[in-house]
């Protein structure tokens, strides 16, 4: 009977012990800050962009989740394109189209000198009938294939295609000099003014975008949808861009993410507001510039003026908040 005793004192001993572990694990998983600042990734931006959300409220900057991939399949070509194309099918000879095959795949990485420069060439004279072998291509294996057929398609197509606009997401990661073999001209860029073209179809690509690993891909993912005033992300699109608006040694970033913080509207102040505090000298002039800009739009030339003794980012324009464009000046990559 005291055996019985004992063992049951021990079962109860056991049980109370589990049921404190496991009450103090759900204690510190609910305090535990890395809930808000563990989004930060390995790097020194990725680490800011974390730093960046933690001074926020948590309860004001809960991240949506990423869009599924899946949507970007859900819109698909006109009934007019669909017609248009199959149109086009009809149209090319067999031996045209033999050509047209025999050119694509000469757009491929297969260490043949100059053969897809030639290709291009030849593809650019036979024009819209080669449509759809391109937009094939697009979902090539090969990264140069994809890469040019995206190039070629982007002056042959009237709007995009998902997959078009697949192959420009990922051309973002491409800062200068890191697609070797392809035209130099920096991949990113190309694919930048393409998708600035197409907000609307763009915005489920550059939603996943958002949450790349790539950080050039992150940042102009964030700078397009600022830029079309999508406003669903801000808190993620905050996250991304105001470390940038620090004096960081990176040429270009600051200018540009200000312009796509100001394109977001109102909704962003609160998270300027929450950076800066813990900013250094060019982030705060950049957060009170954009803060005045969102509340009264510069429109005579003494405001311009005023605006312009407020930074010292730079001298081409007096305020680069409202007067960015993208393209003009150096676009950072990577």
């Amino acid at each position: 009977m005291a055996v019985k005793t004992w063992g049951n004192t021990a079962s109860r001993r056991r049980t109370a012990i589990i049921a404190c572990a496991a009450l103090l694990l759900i204690l510190l998983v609910g305090l535990w800050p890395g809930r808000v600042a563990g989004l930060a990734l390995e790097g020194s931006f990725e680490r800011a962009e974390g730093h960046s959300l933690a001074m926020q409220d948590p309860a004001a900057v809960a991240l949506a989740q990423p869009a599924s991939k899946n949507t970007e399949r859900d819109f698909a070509f006109d009934q007019d394109r669909r017609l248009e194309a199959d149109a086009r099918k009809q149209e090319i000879s067999p031996a045209l189209l033999l050509e047209i095959q025999a050119l694509v795949r000469d757009l491929r990485d297969d260490d043949i000198k100059w053969n897809a420069h030639e290709a291009q060439r030849k593809l650019r004279r036979i024009g819209k009938p080669a449509i759809h072998e391109l937009e094939r291509s697009l979902r090539s294996s090969d990264m140069q294939e994809r890469f040019l057929a995206a190039q070629m398609l982007t002056s042959l197509l009237d709007y995009p295609s998902p997959d078009l606009l697949e192959v420009q997401l990922e051309r973002l990661a491409f800062g200068f000099g890191k697609a070797p073999g392809l035209d130099p001209w920096p991949q990113f860029k190309m694919a930048l003014y393409y998708l600035d073209r197409f907000p609307a179809k763009a915005v489920p690509f550059l939603e996943r975008g958002l949450y790349d690993e790539n950080q050039t891909r992150r940042f102009y993912s964030a700078v397009l949808l600022a830029r079309s005033g999508f406003r669903t992300r801000i808190p993620r699109i905050a996250q991304i861009l105001i470390p940038h608006l620090a004096d960081n040694r990176i040429y270009g970033d600051a200018n540009i993410s200000a312009h796509a913080l100001y394109r977001l509207g109102p909704g962003v102040l609160p998270y300027l507001w929450g950076a800066r505090e813990s900013a250094d000298k060019q982030m705060r002039e950049l957060i009170d510039l954009i803060d005045l800009d969102l509340q009264i739009k510069p429109e005579s030339r003494a405001d311009f003026l005023a605006r312009q003794k407020m930074h010292g980012i730079t001298i081409l324009v007096h305020d680069p908040v409202v007067e960015y464009e993208l393209g003009r000046g150096v676009l950072p990559s990577w």
